[in-house]
């Protein structure tokens, strides 16, 4: 992956999520994992990981998993475990997750949709990052 040019998040501003099909496990940047908790009014707390994720020519070791909750059009919470990384990057919502609660990514009509509950919400494109679709509606 690559970062677009554009102002990066600061820990005060949670910037939502993307959904990365090309990502094995969820994950989060340090400073965006601060954020989300700031935002939720939760302790940022890590859990011990050991996992590793390439962003571009770059690996970089986990510094821990905390679990983000993100509300779904039927008043629902899906619990996502993610991974904190060092590198500044959004809320990358990857196989795990998609595959475990049976979610589709509509990029032809930007909706992710439920197979098990049957709501279906918009994804806002923005580019924050790589110009991937950004899933806005998180908190």
């Amino acid at each position: 992956m690559s970062h677009s040019k554009h102002k990066r998040s600061t820990e005060r501003s949670f910037e939502g999520a993307c959904i990365d099909i090309g990502a094995q496990l969820s994950c989060i940047g340090k400073k965006q994992a601060k954020a989300y908790c700031e935002t939720a009014r939760i302790p940022f707390k890590l859990c011990p990981s050991h996992f590793s994720f390439r962003f571009g020519d770059g690996v970089y070791y986990s510094i821990g998993s905390m679990t983000m909750r993100i509300p779904t059009p039927n008043g629902q919470f899906i619990a996502v475990l993610v991974h904190v990384v060092a590198p500044d990057v959004p809320m990358l919502i990857g196989l795990d997750v998609l595959d475990r609660e049976m979610l589709v990514a509509d990029n032809v009509d930007n909706l992710l949709r439920s197979k098990i509950h049957g709501w279906e919400m918009p994804l806002v494109r923005r580019n924050s990052f790589n110009g991937t679709p950004v899933w806005r509606s998180l908190l």
